[in-house]
């Protein structure tokens, strides 16, 4: 529970929610009032009438839930700017639960993080949100184009077992970060009710891969990779590498896929240069990346 406690608090204090009170023999946050957005007050509330932002308070409880579980309550309440026909202090309203489960994952998450640090060097190409309602992990995070969609993934999944075993909250990432390498996991999903299959390539990006500085994105309309920053000073930069270039290949391996380009970026080593095939504005050109350790915050 105490680990719970923590996050909660922790998290507030990233998103700079004021903290009234807190009190952790019984479990209790109460937050003093906070402005929101006003793209924030649509999605959090029930009122149809517009508003500039708005304003929101809340109580959090951490709640034994079971033996090996803590259950995390949340009542929050928004109510509007003066803007208008609406007053500055006027009723709180309802809300839409959109609010209460971002806070919730983020919580998670920091849990996660905290136990398996090692879990943000997996590339699975989609998030995992643990549903309350249904005590399963949930798919997230998949936008078109994205390597998650290439996986087979989409929004709203709900992960059942991970080679053939039963998925809980308690399993569930002590078998990921157990991958210290590029692993093939069979994932049986529950979609809209229907059961199926997906094998999925999860890589694993160890602490001494070299520091490139470029990033890059898939476009939708060709399906090719696109350098869309290249950091000041970095290996990229002095390669050569420019804002709009299009890889084409790494080394020997074609970039046809999010699955090749991760195939290619895990095989770098520090101190050995490897070469990428570009396109720029319809001529094609070999740069090479003389690769330097890999740069840690």
């Amino acid at each position: 529970m105490h680990e719970v406690w923590r996050a909660s608090l922790m998290t507030l204090i990233s998103e700079y929610i004021p903290i009234q009170e807190h009190d952790e023999s019984t479990g209790v946050i109460r937050t003093g009032e906070f402005e929101i957005q006003q793209h924030e007050y649509q999605k959090w509330t029930d009122q149809l009438l517009p508003s500039s932002h708005g304003y929101g308070v809340f109580q959090l409880r951490v709640v034994p839930y079971s033996e090996t579980r803590t259950k995390i309550e949340i009542g929050a309440q928004f109510r509007g700017a003066k803007d208008g026909v609406i007053q500055s202090r006027g009723p709180y309203h309802k809300t839409t639960g959109v609010f209460e489960d971002h806070l919730a994952a983020r919580i998670h998450t920091y849990v996660v993080l905290k136990k398996y640090p090692q879990v943000v060097q997996l590339v699975t190409g989609c998030n995992f949100h643990w549903n309350e309602s249904i005590e399963r992990y949930e798919v997230t995070g998949i936008s078109e184009g994205s390597f998650g969609e290439e996986q087979g993934f989409q929004n709203g999944d709900i992960v059942v077992q991970m080679d053939g075993q039963d998925i809980t909250m308690e399993n569930f990432f002590d078998a990921l970060t157990s991958i210290h390498q590029n692993e093939v996991k069979t994932f049986f999903i529950d979609r809209k009710g229907q059961g199926l299959l997906i094998e999925a390539r999860i890589f694993f990006l160890r602490e001494d891969l070299p520091w490139f500085g470029f990033h890059i994105e898939r476009d939708l309309g060709t399906a090719l990779f696109r350098v869309t920053e290249v950091q000041e000073n970095s290996p990229a930069q002095k390669a050569g590498f420019q804002t709009g270039d299009i890889l084409l290949q790494e080394e020997d391996v074609l970039l046809t896929s999010w699955h090749r380009y991760y195939e290619a970026m895990t095989q770098a080593r520090q101190g050995v240069d490897r070469k990428f095939l570009m396109d720029r504005d319809g001529a094609q050109l070999w740069l090479t990346i003389h690769t330097e350790k890999p740069k840690h915050p």
